[in-house]
Formats: C-alpha cells, structure tokens, sequence
C-alpha cells in the first residue's frame, strides 16, 4: 500500500477492520489477565492481543487497581478511550516500571486514590480534567 494511491472508501474500511480486530475486553478480570500477560511476557502477549494502546477498553468503567504491582509493565496507553471510567484509584499501585505515555479522559473519574502509589518511574505530565475527582489521596505518593 505504500507509495499507491487509495480510495478515501477503501481507506475507511481497512482503518474499521483495524480497529474491530483489536482487542476489546468485555470485563475488567478479562483486562487485568492481558495486562498480567504483558507483565510476564511481553513480546509473546504482544503478538497476540495487539499493542496495549490500540484495545478498546470502552466497556469496562473500572480501572480500580488494574495494573497493581505489574512491576514489568510499562506500555503507551495514549489510546484508551477512558471516557467511562468512574475510578482509577490505585491503577499503577506497585507498577514500578511504569513511565508510559497516558492521556486519558477523566471526566467522568471521581476517585484516583493512590493512582500511582509506589510507581516509582512515572514521571509523565498530566493535563487531566479532575473536576469531579472527589478524592486524590496519595494520588502520586513515592511516584517519581
């Protein structure tokens, strides 16, 4: 395909085909065992579940200490639509490995307690709509 031409039709079909084949947990047990996958193995959870940051993660509202003591993970989530999550408090509790990029929507978050309790390499800007955060205790107690 590079260096031809394509039609815009054409274009639109492959970019639908791309984003229906990626993966699409429908539970947050289901979510914590691929990013458990990627912890462990990445190269080999890679080749089967795609880049972190490609899945749609839109179906699940609760990232409540999703990737809590993944000490090997360090993925760019800057693709996650997060637009329903209500909760990340201790998402990256213990992730010590943790700088990836985020840029997530948090407007509808209300609690990001402990979000990065003792991830000790995150050290990411982070320009986050928190007017209905409710409670930030410890939200970045011993990050970097």
């Amino acid at each position: 395909m590079l260096g031809q031409k394509i039609r815009v039709g054409a274009f639109a079909a492959l970019l639908y085909a791309t984003r229906a084949s990626a993966f699409a947990p429908t539970t947050k047990v289901e979510l914590e065992s691929a990013l458990g996958a990627v912890n462990a193995d990445a190269t080999t959870a890679l080749a089967g579940y795609g880049a972190v940051g490609t899945w749609d993660v839109t179906r699940i509202t609760s990232f409540y200490a999703l990737s809590t003591a993944l000490g090997n993970f360090n993925e760019d989530l800057t693709g996650w639509d997060t637009s329903a999550v209500s909760t990340m408090g201790s998402m990256f509790h213990y992730a010590t490995s943790f700088n990836g990029a985020v840029a997530f929507d948090t407007s509808s978050v209300t609690a990001m307690t402990s979000m990065f309790y003792f991830a000790a390499a995150f050290n990411r800007p982070c320009s986050w709509d928190t007017t209905s955060v409710m409670d930030m205790q410890t939200m970045l107690a011993y990050a970097n």
